[in-house]
């Protein structure tokens, strides 16, 4: 029997003298456990199509006086969700998640749409809350309000969480 001596606990490496360390907690930690257990349990998937989007580009042209007129910024994205619920609404299976500790596929009814936001305190993912029920003019309004909230840093929790589906771009991932 041969005997080895264990190397003790490689001690830590040197720090750069030009290194900052600060505590990771609040926001920041929050917002990396949640997408830790995003990455850990949910289905992601990326679709992707070629589509002519003239009408849509006409159709944002005639309501964007409208929305002017109320004071809300119309941009393609309130048209993006609008089609994402109505896609949900016609294939509810997307808007399920599986509940391991009972062993069952919940289909959820509300369709709350999570819209991912790069703020200077890292990736944000405000919610709309039942976004089945808002017409395009009020997704628009809703999102408006989410982004200056989330670039503010005043949304509060609930307005974080219970996102049910998220709608994102890869150049927002990239800015983080």
């Amino acid at each position: 029997v041969r005997l080895a001596a264990v190397p003790a606990a490689a001690a830590p490496a040197a720090a750069d003298p030009g290194e900052i360390r600060r505590p990771f907690v609040g926001m920041r930690r929050r917002i990396a456990d949640r997408l830790q257990a995003s990455a850990r349990t949910a289905v992601h998937f990326t679709f992707v199509e070629e589509l002519d989007v003239g009408p849509l580009l006409a159709r944002r042209d005639h309501l964007a006086p409208q929305a002017a007129a109320d004071g809300v910024k119309l941009t393609y994205l309130p048209f993006i969700i609008q089609a994402v619920t109505r896609a949900l609404a016609a294939y509810p299976m997307l808007n399920s998640y599986l509940d391991e500790a009972r062993n069952e596929l919940v289909t959820r009814s509300a369709l709350h749409i999570g819209v991912a936001a790069a703020t200077e305190a890292g990736l944000l993912v405000p919610v709309i809350k039942h976004a089945e029920r808002l017409d395009l003019l009020s997704i628009a309004r809703e999102i408006e309000r989410l982004a200056e909230g989330a670039h503010a840093g005043t949304l509060k929790t609930d307005e974080l969480s219970g996102s049910t589906f998220t709608v994102t771009s890869r150049s927002e991932e990239r800015r983080v």
